[in-house]
């Protein structure tokens, strides 16, 4: 029996209403989201950046880059995540992204043959969808903040969801946030 293929999609943009440019923000030295795609890559599956088409990004930001739609998540994970069975998402906002965790929400999701698998830490956990309900929700979401945030609840057809974990927030969306995060950040 063949092992599932799953790739980590890091979705990073430098727009944001609360907080522009936040991904690429200084925290002790480093970007956000070079700390971001750092611990990605602990999570031990291929790793791509999936960012909005026409957007100029800093030289340290490699390949694989994959752009798309700006205002489209569930298209832009599509594309990354195309030729592989599952998607793992991380937000490039999420400095404190816990790889540990993600590689046991990983485990849980292809265990129990679920279609969306959630550590819902946020900031540091991380969701898991089969890429098929990623096609669904392509073909099913209703307006654009579904299709912004990838947002699975108002659909109304049924998906099998695994484990859902709540925790405290550590994602960066607002000005104190930063700073708070600023002054926590250990790596």
């Amino acid at each position: 029996m063949a092992v599932p293929s799953v790739v980590v999609v890091v979705a990073a943009r430098q727009v944001s209403k609360r907080l522009p440019n936040k991904v690429l923000e200084d925290m002790n030295g480093l970007p956000m989201l070079f700390r971001v795609l750092s611990r990605a890559s602990l999570i031990r599956q291929p790793v791509r950046l999936s960012v909005p088409e026409d957007t100029e990004w800093p030289a340290w930001v490699k390949d694989p880059v994959v752009p798309g739609p700006e205002n489209d998540l569930i298209k832009r994970h599509l594309l990354a995540s195309e030729g592989f069975e599952h998607v793992v998402r991380v937000t490039g906002d999420c400095p404190f992204l816990d790889p540990f965790a993600a590689r046991c929400t990983i485990h849980t999701h292809l265990e129990g043959g679920y279609d969306l698998t959630i550590d819902e830490a946020e900031g540091r956990g991380v969701q898991v969808y089969t890429r098929a309900l990623l096609e669904l929700l392509d073909r099913d979401a209703q307006g654009s903040y579904g299709r912004e945030h990838l947002d699975v609840w108002p659909l109304k057809w049924g998906y099998r969801q695994g484990l859902v974990v709540h925790r405290m927030k550590f994602s960066v969306d607002t000005q104190a946030e930063l700073e708070l995060a600023r002054a926590r950040v250990i790596l």
